[in-house]
C-alpha cells in the first residue's frame, strides 16, 4: 500500500513537474466550446506572471445566430492578498475597439452575477485603427441594465485634454463616444472627425474655445455611423476655407450632414483697410455641395467704402467638388439692401432712405 502511494505521488509529481515545464515554454490548445463561447488558439505560458493569450473568441447568443467576436491577451500575477492583471489587448474588429490597462482584482468579493463597477488604470481605448488612442490615467467603468458606462480620469487624445469626455456600450449593441475638449481645434482634432467623412472646412488660429464630438459606432457593420460635432470659439481668429476670421463669439454645429455656424465677427484693426462688426448665420450643406448665409453689417469700412444697419445673404455652389479652399469654381451671389441709413462711397457721404445693391460673378 505505501509503496502503491508513493508511486502514485511521485507520477502526481512527475505530472505537474511536466506540466509547469511545457507551461514555461508555452502550451498552445486548439478549438473548444463552452456554454455558447467558442475559443480558437488558447495560449498559456508562465514567466514570472501567468500570461493567457486567445487567437479569438466568440460569444453567441442562445440560438447562435449571432455573436461578439474579440482577441484577448492578459497576464495576470499575486499582488499582496488580490491579484494583478494587465491586459495587453482586448481586440474587437466588428466595431474596432482595442482596449488595454491594469485592474487589481480582489477574488474575495467578486461576484459574477451582481457586476456593477470597477476601475482600470494606465487606460488606453482605440476606436478606428487610423487614429491614435485615448488615454486615461483611470479608467471607471459601471455596468448597469445591460450598459457599460465609462469614464475618466485625466483622458487625453494626441496630447489634446478631454476632461469630462466619456464612452457608453449600449445594450452590447452600440459604441457612443462624447468627446470634450477645449484645446485648440487643431489636425489631430480634424483628422479624427475626417475619418467619419466629417471634413469641417475650419482651423482656428487662437482664442478661447470648447469642443463637442459625439459618435455612434454600430456593433452592426450594415448600420450607419451617426456624428455630431460642436465647436465654439470666442474672442479667437479662425479659418473658414483659409479665409480669415476675427470672431467675438461663433457656434459651428455639424448634425446630419449639415454645418450650422451662427456668430459675431468683430475685427477693430485696420490691415489692409478692412474693419468690421457683422453678425452672421451660415449654413452649409454636405450633401449638396452648397452653402447658404445671410449678414447683419452692424458697421464695416473696406477701403472707402463704409456701411451701417446693412442685412445681406449670398449662396457658394460647390459644384462637382467641396473644397477648402476659395477658388474661381465659386460663384458668389450677395444682395445687400440698406434702409434708413448711411453709407461713404469713395469718402461721399450719401444718407439713404432705401437702397438695393446686388452683387452677381
Amino acid at each position: 500500500m505505501v509503496k502503491k502511494i508513493v508511486i502514485t505521488l511521485a507520477v502526481l509529481i512527475l505530472i505537474v513537474l511536466m506540466f509547469l515545464i511545457s507551461l514555461s515554454n508555452g502550451i498552445r490548445l486548439g478549438n473548444f466550446d463552452f456554454d455558447n463561447v467558442n475559443i480558437q488558439g488558447l495560449y498559456l505560458k508562465y514567466d514570472k506572471k501567468l500570461i493567457v493569450g486567445t487567437q479569438s473568441v466568440s460569444i453567441f447568443n442562445k440560438d447562435r445566430t449571432k455573436s461578439t467576436s474579440f482577441r484577448l491577451k492578459f497576464g495576470i500575477e499575486p499582488f499582496f492578498d488580490k491579484y494583478f492583471v494587465s491586459v495587453e489587448q482586448f481586440l474587437m474588429m466588428d466595431p474596432y475597439l482595442n482596449i488595454s490597462g491594469n485592474i487589481i482584482l480582489d477574488l474575495k468579493n467578486i461576484n459574477l452575477e451582481q457586476i456593477s463597477q470597477t476601475h482600470i488604470n494606465d487606460f488606453s481605448l482605440q476606436f478606428h485603427q487610423n487614429l491614435k488612442s485615448v488615454h486615461a490615467d483611470i479608467c471607471y467603468v459601471k455596468y448597469e441594465n445591460d450598459n457599460f458606462y465609462f469614464s475618466f480620469d485625466n483622458p487625453t487624445y494626441a496630447d489634446v485634454a478631454l476632461d469630462d469626455s466619456k464612452v457608453i456600450i449600449e445594450k452590447y449593441d452600440l459604441l457612443k463616444l462624447e468627446l470634450k475638449s477645449k484645446a485648440m481645434i487643431n489636425s489631430d482634432l480634424l483628422s479624427l472627425l475626417s475619418n467619419y467623412k466629417i471634413n469641417l472646412p475650419l482651423k482656428q488660429i487662437y482664442g478661447k474655445n470648447t469642443t463637442t464630438v459625439k459618435l455612434d459606432i454600430p456593433f452592426d457593420i450594415k448600420k450607419d455611423i451617426k456624428a455630431y460635432s460642436d465647436i465654439s470659439v470666442k474672442n479667437g481668429k479662425v479659418e473658414l476655407y483659409d479665409i480669415p476670421l476675427y470672431v467675438k463669439n461663433i457656434d459651428v454645429t455639424l448634425k446630419d450632414n449639415k454645418l450650422l455656424a451662427k456668430g459675431r465677427l468683430v475685427k477693430t484693426f485696420s490691415d489692409h483697410d478692412l474693419q468690421y462688426d457683422i453678425d452672421t448665420d451660415l449654413i452649409i450643406d454636405f450633401g449638396v455641395n452648397k452653402a447658404d448665409g445671410k449678414f447683419t453689417i452692424n458697421s464695416g469700412k473696406f477701403h472707402q467704402l463704409a456701411m451701417k444697419k446693412t442685412n445681406g445673404k449670398f449662396t457658394l455652389d460647390f459644384k462637382d467638388q467641396f473644397q477648402a479652399t476659395v477658388n474661381k469654381d465659386i460663384k458668389a451671389y450677395s444682395d445687400i439692401t440698406v434702409k434708413n441709413g448711411k453709407v461713404k462711397l469713395y469718402d461721399i457721404p450719401l444718407y439713404v432712405k432705401n437702397i438695393d445693391v446686388t452683387l452677381k460673378d
